[in-house]
């Protein structure tokens, strides 16, 4: 442990590890899975001496200590999203799969209820992602995978006490359309 900052929601903890000459991984604690309690870290690989390497993880930890707390009552839906791909998308899936994900709620979540405080989120904001997918003719599987995304991300925010429920389990889920052939 290198360094370490007080914040609101406790410490954020960072290690400088050598990995060769003038080669270091910087590693910062960024909080617990909240489905399987297990420690979830960044890692950044740097190039540069010891002194640079100490200035980034710094730099590092003061970023991460001002990134609003998952307790935060004025959260928007974007900061839950930009917090659970992090913390958890990023540990949990494959970097395609992680892209296909953001690339899916940046078009079609962050435009419509990107700016909503978490604790003012209705099924009816919700519904209105769907509705807006369907206007446009968005295939029903898309419409599925996309109410999954958004439904672990709101389980994360429960789990994390940021949300009291999860408004998606009032939302029903997009039918699955068969194709003719």
């Amino acid at each position: 442990l290198i360094n370490s900052k007080k914040t609101a929601g406790g410490s954020v903890a960072g290690q400088l590890i050598p990995k060769g000459n003038d080669r270091w991984l910087l590693r910062i604690y960024k909080g617990k899975d909240p489905l399987t309690k297990k420690r979830i870290y960044k890692a950044l690989k740097f190039d540069g001496n010891r002194e640079q390497a100490q200035a980034e993880l710094e730099r590092l930890i003061v970023s991460k200590s001002q990134e609003p707390s998952p307790n935060d009552s004025t959260m928007t839906v974007n900061q839950l999203f930009d917090q659970w791909f992090e913390t958890v998308a990023q540990n949990r899936y494959s970097h395609k799969t992680l892209k296909n994900y953001e690339g899916v709620i940046a078009y079609d979540v962050r435009p419509v209820i990107g700016k909503v405080c978490l604790s003012e989120l209705q099924p009816r904001h919700i519904q209105s992602v769907f509705s807006g997918m369907v206007a446009r003719g968005t295939s029903s599987n898309t419409r599925r995978r996309l109410y999954s995304v958004i439904a672990m991300a709101l389980d994360s925010a429960v789990a994390w006490g940021t949300l009291e429920t999860n408004p998606i389990t009032r939302v029903e889920i997009p039918r699955r359309e068969v194709k003719e052939m």
